[in-house]
């Protein structure tokens, strides 16, 4: 994640060190993604980032059709348990998501492919979408 839809001002780095322990996802459809929390910067203009901890495969349902016709989406939520530094980001792991809301373009998402591992990675692109997730730390 690059930015956080609707949290401006750095709303895509954890504001605190503590437990990550909650995370909230908005998805499209079913599917599924491994969470990771990376630590990422720019470096001359180039995007890096390192996978600094790695989660859970997360399942979400998605979206019923009454959702999409009514403009109302269910927010799903699953607990977690992991230790996340002050400044580093969520990142979902999966070929493709349907967990983002799509504008006219920037880099919003941070996109590598091969994925990242624990090393230091440049981004290979960015998307125009905002992946819709979201954490919930505790001190």
């Amino acid at each position: 994640m690059n930015e956080a839809y609707g949290r401006p001002n750095g709303g895509q780095l954890a504001p605190v060190s503590g437990t990550l322990k909650r995370i909230r996802v908005i998805s499209g459809a079913a599917g599924s993604f491994r969470l990771q929390l990376v630590k990422a910067k720019q470096v001359n203009g180039v995007w890096r980032a390192q996978v600094k901890a790695v989660g859970p495969i997360i399942n979400v349902q998605g979206q019923n059709q009454s959702n999409w016709d009514n403009d109302v989406y269910n927010v799903e939520q699953f607990r977690v348990k992991m230790k996340i530094k002050k400044g580093w980001r969520l990142s979902m792991s999966a070929m493709s998501t349907s967990a983002v809301r799509c504008s006219s373009g920037g880099d919003n998402t941070l996109i590598f492919a091969p994925p990242l591992t624990a090393a230091m990675h440049n981004a290979t692109n960015t998307d125009g979408c905002w992946p819709l997730i979201e954490g919930v730390i505790k001190k």
